[in-house]
C-alpha cells in the first residue's frame, strides 16, 4: 500500500532496530514507547515481529487498527479515556501477554488517545517495572509529510522524502539488581522521547533523496 511506496521510493534510515531484537531473543521482553504522531509511520519497520499495541476502540481507532492488522500487529482494544476498570484491565492483559510471551515486542503510545500531545504517561513504566523488560523509544520523520489536523498531527509521510526511523534503548527498569524509581525512569523517558523526537526531525530536514535505500 502506501507505506510500502513510501519506503521505495524514498531514503529510509533504521537504526536501533537490532537491539530490539536482540532483547526478544535474549527473552527479556521489550516495551516501546512512541508518540501518538508516530502511529502510521512506526508499523511499516516492525511488521516481521508481530508486535503488540493498544488501539482506543472509536471509530479512528477502528481505521488505525484495520492498518495495523495489515502489518501483523496483536491488537488490544482499549485506550486511556476509557474508565479505570478497563484501563486496569488492558494493563492485566498486554501484562500476560508479556509475560507468557517476550518474543513479542508492546508498543505504545505514550501519549494516547487523545493527548495531550508529546505528555508521557504513568502506565508504560508501571507496565516494563510489572514484567521486568526493558523500555526502548522509537520515533520516526520524514522530509515531506503531512500533518493530519488531530490533536497530535499524525505524521503521514510522502513518497521520494529522507525518512528517518529510530529505535533507542534499553532504558533498564533495574539498576545493581534493585527496581529503578517509577518517577526516575518516567523523567529518563520523557528527556529522552523528547530529544530523540527533535533530533530525528533535524536529521530528516538534513537532505532530500529520490532513491531508494536497499538498507
Amino acid at each position: 500500500g502506501w507505506m510500502r511506496l513510501v519506503w521505495w521510493t524514498s531514503r529510509v534510515d533504521v537504526s536501533g532496530l537490532d537491539e530490539i531484537e536482540k532483547s526478544l531473543t535474549e527473552g527479556r521482553g521489550v516495551v516501546a514507547a512512541l508518540f501518538h504522531e508516530g502511529i502510521l509511520i512506526g508499523p511499516y519497520n516492525v511488521r516481521h515481529l508481530d508486535a503488540i499495541t493498544v488501539v482506543n476502540p472509536s471509530e479512528s481507532g477502528n481505521l488505525v487498527a484495520g492498518i495495523l492488522k495489515r502489518m501483523n500487529f496483536i491488537l488490544v482494544r482499549g485506550g486511556s479515556s476509557r474508565g479505570k476498570s478497563r484501563q486496569k484491565e488492558v494493563m492485566g492483559e498486554l501484562a500476560a501477554k508479556l509475560s507468557h510471551d517476550r518474543s513479542k515486542p508492546l508498543f505504545i503510545a505514550v501519549d494516547g488517545s487523545y493527548g495531550p500531545a508529546r505528555v508521557v504517561k504513568p502506565g508504560i513504566v508501571a507496565l516494563a517495572k510489572r514484567v521486568d523488560a526493558p523500555l526502548f523509544i522509537f520515533h520516526g520523520e520524514s522530509s515531506l509529510a503531512v500533518r493530519l489536523p488531530s490533536w497530535d498531527r499524525t505524521l503521514i509521510p510522502l513518497p521520494f522524502s529522507r525518512v528517518i526511523i529510530r529505535f533507542c534503548g534499553p532504558i533498564e527498569t533495574r539498576e545493581a539488581g534493585r527496581r529503578v524509581l517509577t518517577d526516575i525512569l518516567h523523567e529518563r523517558l520523557l528527556d529522552e522521547m523528547v530529544r530523540i523526537a527533535e533530533h530525528s526531525r533535524t536529521e530528516a530536514k538534513g537532505t532530500r533523496s529520490t532513491s531508494r535505500d536497499e538498507g
